[in-house]
């Protein structure tokens, strides 16, 4: 055996141990002083494991007797932090107990409830009305709960429930969109592909954009946001399809300023939306913010459409 291995198989005298189902560095819970310690292993993939296994079971036996806390977090996209903060003033302001936290992340905003209370059920209550009480302010903005999730794997897992097949035509984002659509386990069930045509003659050649809509409106318009999303819908013959045009940056382009972007979507038997957006980050920043608009344009059409069922 390594060295390094029979140094991960220390533990401490008289401490409980716990195993590591999925690495070699053991976890352990010693007291000292009145006081409990927690030593786990570093690498977050076993830390979590353990803890879920493992320490979570032991904690709640040990300290059974102890106020439960339980936090819930809520993933919001299409609004700013004061604007949320501003909507939900009344319940920050007056919180008690769940406690609510908001957090501005890169593209989004998350809400962070926390409640205490004797059991975990009383928890889970308090917190569902809590989400319930935010929901009925600012619920078009959520997309969904927890640390880990994203708004790629949300759309992702609707379109697979929903079986609704999606193309998609890129420019502006270079096939970013689908980069982060295929981190989703299972879609291809439901993405046919896509074309990133940056050029105009490929917009021409491969997608089948007409010639006269680049010619009259330029590549930087609706008119042709509108043309690559319903092409790439029928070439691949999917229900929906996506397109992005515009301008990534740092230069201008047919006289649009960077950040100027139009996002379509196509719809089988339904008319294609469009919508326009000027973006202020950087060329990366701008192309990020494109396609998380373009994930959250996506979210809406399922949400209306499992409506109109």
């Amino acid at each position: 055996m390594m060295q390094n291995n029979e140094r991960q198989a220390l533990v401490f005298r008289d401490g409980i141990v716990f195993p590591n189902p999925i690495g070699q560095a053991l976890g352990t819970y010693i007291e000292k002083n009145e006081k409990g310690y927690l030593l786990l292993p570093g690498p977050p993939r076993e830390l979590e494991q353990m803890f879920r296994q493992s320490v979570t079971p032991f904690l709640s036996d040990k300290y059974e007797d102890q106020q439960v806390i339980l936090s819930k977090t809520l993933r919001f996209f299409g609004i700013g932090e004061s604007t949320l903060t501003t909507l939900l003033d009344e319940m920050i302001r007056n919180q008690t107990n769940p406690t609510i936290a908001p957090y501005a992340g890169k593209y989004e905003v998350t809400l962070r409830i926390t409640a205490n209370a004797a059991t975990e059920a009383v928890c889970e209550k308090l917190v569902d009305e809590t989400k319930a009480e935010i929901l009925a302010i600012v619920g078009e903005h959520h997309y969904g709960d927890g640390d880990e999730s994203s708004l790629a794997e949300v759309v992702g897992k609707k379109l697979l429930e929903s079986k609704r097949s999606i193309s998609a035509a890129e420019s502006l984002t270079g096939g970013l969109f689908q980069s982060e659509l295929v981190k989703v386990p299972g879609i291809s069930e439901v993405f046919a592909g896509g074309i990133v045509s940056y050029q105009a003659e490929a917009k021409q050649r491969v997608l089948g954009v007409p010639e006269h809509v680049i010619e009259t409106y330029g590549m930087v318009s609706p008119e042709c946001a509108v043309a690559m999303a319903e092409c790439a819908r029928e070439l691949f013959d999917t229900d929906l399809a996506i397109s992005f045009t515009g301008v990534a940056g740092p230069d201008q382009m047919e006289n649009k300023p960077a950040g100027t972007v139009w996002i379509a979507l196509s719809k089988k038997n339904g008319p294609t939306a469009v919508q326009g957006f000027r973006f202020s980050r950087d060329r990366l920043g701008n192309r990020e913010q494109t396609v998380m608009q373009g994930f959250d344009m996506i979210r809406r059409q399922l949400m209306d459409s499992d409506l109109e069922r």
